[in-house]
This record gives structure tokens, sequence and C-alpha cells, in this order.
């Protein structure tokens, strides 16, 4: 008996079961971003903009210590003489973009490599932009050489030209992109609906205001901002579709662009409109040949397309791909770069230059 109680008592005396663990939180699902054109980071803007900032202090050190004499033998040295450049001098054709005539000039360069240069290589990517300016600067270079009155030519305008033609083509080789996406977006959202909607009519029942939604969505409040006369503008506001917004967003665009472009001609007095125009079309033919070209997804013909999305993409599972060939950017930019080197021989070799 003693021993039942003593058995009884150590039952008793037993420490008590720890307390269940608590449930974990469950994981909340990380927001995506909505599909788009890829960007990178700008790198090889910044290096040519430094390397600006170096040729004009080291043209300016010049000046302060050895005097006017040293500092134009530099310049004299980078600059596009065209008689230079006919007798074999041919490393000018890419120096001379690298010449300023003074502060401002320097001032316009920067400003244009930190916005309309840093937007281009972020959406043409490293090689791209990179041939575009280097293509553009020489081409410009060449046609100025072979066509143009003026005796020498020099100042970055060229290499600008270059970038603002590439940003024009590529916004008209992806025209429509957003219309497009925001269709697929719809389309996406429609049939997710329908799959969380009962068979019996919840998905006729759901399909019915997302189709009024996207008649309201497709027009949307803009204002623009007009400007009359100097110091009058005139605030403008209308109800406008996606592809009217992005042609007025494409339009004032290449108006800011086509602006900053003929002041900074008409602030260079060794800039000519010969090579201006062929740096402007070498970088927009470029960029429509190599330069990418969105699509989405679902639209691109892929049968996984729908698979893939849901992993890789978007919370509506869609993806932006580009349906540009590889192969077809390489065969581009390498035919480009052959068909400048051959004109440039050419050219050399009709001027009668010892090459």
């Amino acid at each position: 008996m003693a021993q039942s109680d003593k058995a009884g008592g150590g039952g008793a005396a037993s420490a008590p079961s720890p307390p269940p663990a608590p449930a974990p939180s469950p994981k909340r699902p990380s927001r995506r971003e909505e599909a788009g054109p890829a960007r990178v980071r700008p790198l090889y803007v910044w290096v040519l903009y430094y390397c600006y900032i170096v040729v004009y202090l080291a043209a300016a050190w010049l000046r302060a210590t050895e005097g006017d004499l040293a500092a134009s033998d530099l310049v004299d040295g980078l600059v596009n003489d065209h008689l230079a450049v006919a007798s074999g001098s041919v490393p000018r054709l890419a120096t001379y973009g690298f010449v300023c005539e003074g502060p401002l000039t320097l001032f316009m360069q920067l400003a244009t490599l930190a916005t309309v240069g840093a937007e281009a290589e972020a959406l043409l990517g490293y090689s791209a932009f990179w041939a575009v300016f280097w293509l553009g600067l020489l081409g410009g270079g060449l046609a100025d050489a072979a066509l143009s009155e003026l005796p020498v030519t020099a100042g970055p305008a060229n290499g600008a030209a270059g970038l603002v033609g590439a940003l024009a083509s590529y916004y008209v080789a992806n025209w429509g992109l957003e219309e497009r996406l925001a269709a697929a977006r719809k389309a996406a959202r429609r049939r997710r609906s329908r799959a969380l909607s009962s068979r019996e009519g919840e998905a006729e029942d759901g399909a019915g205001p997302l189709s009024l939604s996207a008649g309201r969505d497709s027009l949307e409040e803009a204002e623009a901002e007009v400007e009359v006369l100097p110091l009058l503008s005139v605030r403008l506001e209308a109800a406008l579709s996606e592809r009217a917004r992005g042609l007025l967003s494409v339009l004032t665009a290449l108006v800011v662009a086509g602006q900053g472009l003929l002041e900074f001609g008409g602030a260079s007095g060794a800039a000519s409109w010969i090579g201006l125009s062929a740096a402007f079309w070498t970088g927009a033919i470029l960029t429509y040949g190599a330069g990418p070209r969105y699509e989405p997804a679902a639209a691109a013909g892929a049968g996984a397309a729908q698979d893939a999305g849901a992993e890789r993409g978007d919370a509506d599972g869609l993806l932006v791909v580009d349906v540009c060939p590889p192969a077809r950017r390489r065969a581009v930019l390498g035919g480009s770069t052959a068909a400048l080197g051959a004109m440039v021989v050419g050219w050399l070799a009709w001027m009668g230059a010892d090459i």
C-alpha cells in the first residue's frame, strides 16, 4: 500500500509536460515588381563622363602652367583636322569628340551624359551603348572630314547626337509595349478571377466588372504644360488612352532632346550639321537593328511562357522578354563596325593617304 502511495505521490510530483510550441507565422509573399523592359546600371557613361573632365582639366592645367601655346598644342592634336585625317591621322576621328571649347560646352556635355547617356545605357545595355557612342562619334567625324566645309571640327555634339538617335529608335522599336503589356495583364487577371469563381455563373459575373474597369482604365487623366510665349504657359488636362499617352511621352522626349541638340550645335562653332546628322542616323539605325525589342512572355509564342512567368514574372505571372536574337545583335554590331572601317580605308585611299 505504501509502495502504491509512493508511486502515486511520485506520479503527482512529476514535471508537467512543456507547452506546445507556437505555430510558425505564415510567411508573407514577397512583393514582385511589375514586368517591364530590362534596365542595367549605367557604367560606361560615367567612364566617358570623367574622360571629358580629365581632358578639359589637362588643357586648363597646361594653360595655367605653361601658357596658351602648350594648351593649344594639346587641343590641336585632338581635333578633327580634316587635312590631317586625310593624310592618315585616323585617331583624330575618335579624339575630337572629347574636346570642349569652354566650361559651357563641358557642362552641357556632362549634363547630356548624366541624363540622355545614362538613360540610353540603362535601356540598351553595355555593348549596344558602347557601340552606339563610338560608331556615332566615328561616323560623324568621318562625315565631317569628307563633306563638311569647315576645315576643323571638334566637340562632343556628334556623340550626343548618336545617343539621341539611339533613344528615338529604341522608343520606335518598342512602340506599343505598354499597351500590349497592359492587355496581357488584364487577360491574366481575368483568367485568375474566372479560375477562383464557381462554374455555375460566378465566372460570368466576375468577368463583367473587369471589362468595365478595363474600359475605365484605358482612359486616364494626363496633364501637359504648353509654353505659348516666353514666361506664358497654359496647363492642359485631357483623358488620353495608353497609346496616346505613350505617343505624348515619346514626342516630349524627342522635342526636349532635339532642342538640346540644336542648342548644342549652336553653342559650338566647330560643329557641323553634316556630322550631327550622320551621328544621329548611325545611332538610330544601330539601335533599330541591334537594340532590344520587348514583348510580353505570353505574346512571344513560347509554350511554357505561362509557367515561366509564374516563377520568374511579376504577381500576374507576366514576363517581358527581349525577342531580338543575340546572333542578329552580333551581326549588326560587327557588320556596322566593319562597314565603317571599310569606309574610312576607302576614303583615305581616295584621298591618296599612305595607309
